[in-house]
């Protein structure tokens, strides 16, 4: 086996930088880079989902895109409308907003000094069905997808139904069909700084969402 060296090429330092939408909204992303020749540029990858760049998926970003970037690649993870850092509402998953916003910021990624063109996107679970669903928008510079954990039917094979059962017993039994949904847009949409709230106040803001048993 081949071992391929982690660190092939030395990183800028990560940034944090604002994306702007269509409406005006700016969505927050954190920008992985190799040091750069002048004039040299890179392909991008992206990124899109809801659990906040700057917390909630830091560790894991820090594991992966850096060696994307040590590689050749620029890339940016972003959080959705109205979750982490970025401005709006989050009001559902998977809305045409979400896809709307996921074109601009391939958009955006294209016209970067530091970028080719090229724009690619990878997404676990809901990253990975925000990619299939971007994809089928077709935008020009989107050259290639990898989306894991994900489908195109969401009524046959999605993670939390399939042929529109419930999969697993806690979507239901314990938590009501939607409170698992709930539950992410709650923790992913609370107040920055929530963690410095007084106690109770705090308590409300982080508790997972009752819901009804019947």
């Amino acid at each position: 086996m081949k071992n391929i060296d982690p660190l092939a090429r030395p990183l800028e330092s990560p940034a944090l930088v604002t994306i702007p939408m269509r409406d005006g909204v700016m969505l927050s992303a954190r920008l992985w880079l190799p040091v750069l020749a002048p004039g040299e540029r890179v392909p991008a990858i992206v990124d899109c989902h809801p659990y906040r760049v700057t917390d909630s998926s830091a560790i894991g970003n820090s594991r992966v895109y850096p060696y994307y970037a040590a590689h050749g690649y620029g890339c940016l993870r972003v959080d959705l409308r109205g979750s982490g850092n970025s401005e709006g509402i989050l009001r559902d998953e998977y809305l045409a907003q979400e896809q709307d916003d996921g074109v601009d910021v391939i958009n955006w990624c294209a016209t970067q000094e530091w970028c080719t063109g090229a724009v690619g996107w990878t997404g676990i679970s809901w990253g990975g069905f925000a990619a299939l669903q971007v994809a089928a928008r077709r935008p020009a510079a989107l050259k290639a997808i990898i989306t894991i954990c994900s489908t195109d039917d969401r009524y046959a094979d999605d993670v939390h139904y399939r042929g529109g059962s419930v999969l697993h017993p806690l979507d239901s039994v314990i938590l009501g069909t939607r409170r698992d949904v709930a539950h992410v847009l709650i923790r992913s949409t609370r107040p920055r700084g929530s963690e410095r709230l007084p106690g109770p106040v705090r308590d409300r803001v982080h508790r997972r969402p009752r819901g009804r048993r019947d």
